[in-house]
Formats: C-alpha cells, sequence, structure tokens
C-alpha cells in the first residue's frame, strides 16, 4: 500500500468514524431520555395514586382531577416506552456501537500498516453493508 493510499484511506475512516460517532451519541442520548422520563413518569403515578389511595381522599380538588393527573403520568411513561420500542432504540445503539468498534479496528490496521490496501478497503465495504444505517449521513 503506497502512503497516500493509506493516509486517503485513513482520512475517510476518521471522517465515518466522526460523523458515525455523532449519530450513536445522538441515538443513546435518545434512549436515555425516554428511559428516564418513562421512570420519572411512572414513578410519579404510582405514587400519586398510593398516596391518595393511603389517605382514602383525593390528592388535588377531586377524585377526577388526582384521576386525570395519574393517568397523564401513566400515559407518558407509556408513550416513552412505546417510542423506545418503535424506534428500536436499543438495536439502534447496539448497532452504531458496533460499527464504531469495527471502525476504530480498522482504522489501527490501517495505522499498523500490516495489511493490504485492497483487504483494508473490502474490510471498511463489509462493514458499509453489515451496518447501512450508520453510514447514512457518511460520504463512502
Amino acid at each position: 500500500m503506497s502512503i497516500n493510499a493509506s493516509e486517503g484511506f485513513e482520512h475517510t475512516l476518521k471522517r465515518a468514524a466522526a460523523t458515525i460517532g455523532s449519530g450513536a451519541r445522538r441515538a443513546r442520548n435518545q434512549h436515555q431520555m425516554l428511559v428516564v422520563v418513562a421512570l420519572v413518569t411512572g414513578t410519579i403515578a404510582t405514587a400519586l395514586a398510593g398516596i391518595a389511595a393511603a389517605r382514602e381522599a383525593p390528592l388535588i380538588a377531586s377524585w377526577p382531577v388526582t384521576c386525570w393527573i395519574v393517568a397523564i403520568f401513566t400515559g407518558s411513561a407509556a408513550l416513552c416506552t412505546g417510542l423506545i420500542q418503535q424506534l428500536a432504540l436499543p438495536k439502534r445503539v447496539a448497532d452504531w456501537e458496533a460499527c464504531m468498534g469495527r471502525l476504530h479496528a480498522l482504522n489501527i490496521a490501517v495505522q499498523l500498516g500490516q495489511r493490504d490496501l485492497t483487504h483494508l478497503l473490502a474490510e471498511y465495504r463489509e462493514i458499509i453493508k453489515d451496518y447501512p444505517n450508520c453510514f447514512s449521513d457518511v460520504e463512502v
């Protein structure tokens, strides 16, 4: 492999890793935010319903108002949990992380310079094939 070809491929890998790393962070943040909101709203709904039941009296104004507030928190928790499943966020995060790991390993192979550029390019194409969603914003 020539020095120029190796440097060009290394630059391509770094650009791809930066773009994919950004996507991975975004997916992780979405997942974490939805999990936290689901946990917090579900916990609040449970606490409000439990306190009202223990007191045998509505928490706010009347039973309908108390029930509506509990329903809003419960609905928010259910919505967040549903979004996590519908958006397949756990799988997306895992794919982004696996893709990043393979790109980092490939970058190390380029830096060590012990493998032929043809093999490195074939491996890069294989990563693109295995994780097409991760490369949607990457110039290939």
